[in-house]
């Protein structure tokens, strides 16, 4: 990451075998998880948390974490969001890895694969979004707010929306 970037976000939210043309969904309401979103259409939660927060803040590098696993499927899925130089609330753009926020999408292999059959998919300069922090309170360790997306692997494309999450975070 580039020096100026004090904080990076980090969001985990899954995939599912719909295609791209789906119609969007309604938003997602009052999120029993505190990472929730819509993906190609369907609902999806994080099912996994690391212990009872929502995600790391690293002082080396200076980086944000909120990370969450969906594995209520027989694939198990997750969503990275990371935010550089994140300070305040506000609306960050999500495009490629010089953009002020990066966005990747992973369907994992199989719990004892014994190969590596993990697909990520990438926000870049034509696969964008956004995510908006409306709260942050680094004292309490406290964060939420939206976020939608799309990101590519290859030629298959995945769209996240109606991003939602809520939560304490850990610093270290």
């Amino acid at each position: 990451m580039k020096a100026g970037l004090a904080y990076g976000l980090v969001l985990c939210v899954a995939c599912s075998t719909r295609g791209a043309d789906t119609p969007v969904s309604p938003p997602v309401s009052s999120p029993a998880s505190p990472i929730t979103a819509r993906v190609n259409g369907d609902l999806w939660s994080a099912t996994t948390l690391r212990g009872d927060t929502i995600g790391d803040q690293f002082t080396v590098p200076l980086t944000f974490e909120v990370a969450g696993l969906d594995s209520t499927t027989s694939r198990r899925t997750t969503l990275r969001v990371i935010i550089g130089n994140l300070t305040h609330t506000g609306t960050y753009p999500i495009a490629g890895f010089f953009a002020p926020a990066q966005g990747t999408y992973a369907i994992l292999s199989p719990p004892g694969d014994p190969y590596i059959n993990t697909i990520a998919y990438q926000t870049d300069s034509t696969h964008v979004g956004e995510i908006t922090v409306a709260s942050l309170d680094t004292a309490a360790h406290f964060v939420a707010g939206t976020f939608e997306f799309q990101a590519v692997a290859g030629s298959q494309t995945v769209r996240v929306t109606n991003g939602q999450f809520r939560g304490h975070f850990k610093k270290y």
